[in-house]
């Protein structure tokens, strides 16, 4: 079983390996802080 946070530390290693952007919508605000290098909110 995978957990959202293996899922999340797959993204970003690719993100990052790939020098790519990753464009995440979320409601959680722990998960934003934790992985978003900067948040616009509405």
């Amino acid at each position: 079983m995978i957990t959202q946070s293996q899922i999340w530390n797959f993204l970003l290693k690719e993100t990052k390996e790939r020098e790519i952007g990753l464009i995440v919508v979320s409601h959680s605000e722990p998960l934003l802080q934790k992985i978003a290098a900067r948040s616009i909110r509405f």
